[in-house]
């Protein structure tokens, strides 16, 4: 397991990948992340790995907020694998009386609009 370090940490090696051997150059890596938005970090934390010789061609994320960020992943050559989408989420949340129907409503309203001003 390697860390590839997206901004300077005060504390540690302050290396911009933490865990890599040599032995790793060449290697192929997934990425792995809690959710996905824009993909503007997954693609720094790619970039910071193929510089020191690591391959990455998939992004595996639990949620997927379903914003645009498997649309970049995808232009820029890589696979994007999500546990669950937002939208799933919410089915979810609603099936089970997490969430009263009227929550569920009002959220994918907003998220509809916030999509349309985003132009997704």
């Amino acid at each position: 397991m390697v860390t590839p370090r997206t901004d300077a940490k005060g504390h540690g090696t302050g290396a911009k990948i933490d865990g890599l051997l040599d032995s790793d150059k060449g290697k192929t890596a997934v990425l792995i992340d809690d959710l996905v938005t824009r993909a503007d970090s997954k693609l720094e934390a790619a970039e910071i790995l193929t510089s020191q010789g690591v391959t990455v061609k998939d992004i595996v994320v639990l949620i997927d907020r379903k914003q645009g960020g498997k649309e970049q992943l995808a232009a820029a050559g890589f696979d994007l694998h999500s546990a669950l989408t937002m939208e799933q989420m919410l089915d979810l949340y609603a099936r089970t009386g997490k969430i009263s129907q009227a929550v569920y409503q009002d959220t994918n309203a907003r998220l509809e609009a916030l999509n349309k001003f985003l132009g997704l």
